[in-house]
């Protein structure tokens, strides 16, 4: 039942993705998410206040103290952080738990420490229910000058999907980011600084896009049947860089979305 689960995911998440990649022609759609990303400046300008931001939730494996789940590629349900006490070994570097630099997360006969559930490049989310928080081993990435999310980036939706499914109390905003240095204030309705032709490109500009990807993703966990009050997504267009080179060499880590849990 859990394998047929997972499937149902994923195919869905494939045909959605597919279904957002044939759209992004249409002029239909265009003016839609013109009209949206006006309205968007607004939401957007409220977020980037103080009050209201929020720190980059993405690739944070560096904790101190671990948190109580983990949702990892390689099983459908969560490990639980086993005590020092626990001899089993890591299925990946075979080393046991009771060690400070061993800290194994476990269910049944698997166990993997947390070290290796980052190195191995699979997806992995790290979750604490009490405290309404996660960390992602890595960030939801797309295609350039589009809204589809690239097909290395399934693995990591799939683990968001199960967590929120999972953990009913938790809440999320997806947050939208693109390899530019626009502001908020770039809706393509106007020439902008970009040096690149994405502005011109995108529906709603720079704004535009970002929005688009963070409903690309809500739409995803939504078709998925988690409740709409618990996801929300908004877009930040270049205003939250990862990295200051915007060039084909590293400018593609600025092009992706964010979850960052709500904790009201």
């Amino acid at each position: 039942e859990e394998e047929e689960e997972e499937e149902e995911s994923e195919d869905l998440l494939t045909a959605l993705l597919a279904s957002l990649e044939s759209k992004t022609g249409e002029k239909e759609k265009k003016h839609k998410q013109h009209d949206d990303a006006a309205a968007a400046v607004i939401e957007a300008e409220l977020y980037r206040r103080a009050e209201h931001e929020s720190e980059v939730a993405t690739a944070v494996y560096e904790l101190g103290e671990s948190p109580p789940y983990l949702q990892y590629e390689e099983c459908a349900k969560q490990l639980a952080f086993v005590p020092s006490a626990d001899r089993r070994r890591c299925v990946e570097c075979g080393n046991r738990g009771g060690t400070p630099r061993t800290k194994l997360y476990a269910r049944g006969d698997y166990a993997i420490c947390r070290a290796c559930a980052l190195t191995t490049g699979k997806a992995g989310v790290m979750v604490d229910p009490g405290a309404r928080r996660m960390w992602f081993s890595k960030m939801i990435a797309f295609v350039g000058n589009r809204a589809v999310p690239l097909p290395s980036s399934q693995p990591i939706l799939t683990q968001i999907l199960r967590v929120l499914q999972s953990n009913p109390g938790i809440a999320v905003r997806f947050e939208g980011h693109v390899n530019s240095n626009c502001g908020l204030d770039c809706d393509g309705s106007a020439p902008c600084r970009n040096s690149t032709d994405m502005c011109r490109q995108a529906p709603g500009g720079s704004l535009g896009l970002s929005t688009a990807r963070a409903n690309a993703v809500r739409a995803f966990v939504l078709a998925c049947g988690i409740e709409d009050d618990r996801v929300y997504a908004i877009g930040f267009s270049g205003t939250r860089p990862l990295v200051d080179d915007l060039s084909q060499a590293s400018g593609h880590l600025n092009r992706r979305v964010e979850v960052h849990v709500l904790l009201s």
